[in-house]
């Protein structure tokens, strides 16, 4: 099942939202994100078919293109790849910063895996462990179908316990940021 939604939502991308303020000349979006940003403009009604079955209402939604995320703050992780031991250093802008692009600041995030999967992270544990929003791995563009468009990663949290609660958030595949309330 998860195969056949994640082929469905590839088949989408190439149609998904175009920002406001952006012709598709600029760039394909990798992230949209929901908040106070918008309107969304999407480039057809079957853009949206991804976004209505995971019930994701695109009122006051930005679509976030390659560009765009490349103007904010950004930071760079060691990690591993997700089910490898390999380390690879992540790159990509701060999840604070992205929240705040999309109207958003000191909100927590929901972000959203191509196979609907999403887990919460609260403004205090954004603000406490700085999470990015990695759209590469090695200066590598992170690829969709693999781990990309973005995955959220989080520095090294020395606090077992945190460390534990926060692994679930540890998201790949993401192509949505919800706003928690």
């Amino acid at each position: 099942m998860r195969s056949f939604i994640l082929a469905t939502a590839l088949s989408l991308l190439p149609a998904i939202a175009i920002a406001e303020g952006h012709s598709p000349q600029d760039g394909r979006v990798l992230i949209t994100v929901g908040g106070d940003a918008g309107p969304m403009q999407t480039a057809s009604e079957g853009a949206q078919s991804l976004f209505a079955k995971y019930g994701i209402d695109l009122a006051g939604a930005q679509g976030l293109d390659a560009a765009a995320l490349a103007e904010l703050e950004s930071a760079e992780v060691v990690s591993n790849l997700p089910g490898t031991q390999t380390q690879v250093t992540f790159s990509g802008p701060l999840l604070s910063e992205v929240m705040r692009a999309a109207g958003a600041q000191d909100k927590g995030a929901l972000p959203m895996a191509l196979d609907g999967y999403q887990p919460e992270i609260s403004a205090e544990d954004i603000a406490a462990y700085g999470p990015i929003l990695a759209t590469h791995a090695d200066g590598i563009p992170l690829a969709i179908g693999d781990i990309g468009p973005a995955m959220i990663i989080f520095p090294k949290i020395d606090d077992a316990e945190a460390a534990s609660r926060l692994d679930p958030a540890r998201v790949w595949a993401v192509f949505y940021l919800g706003v928690a309330e």
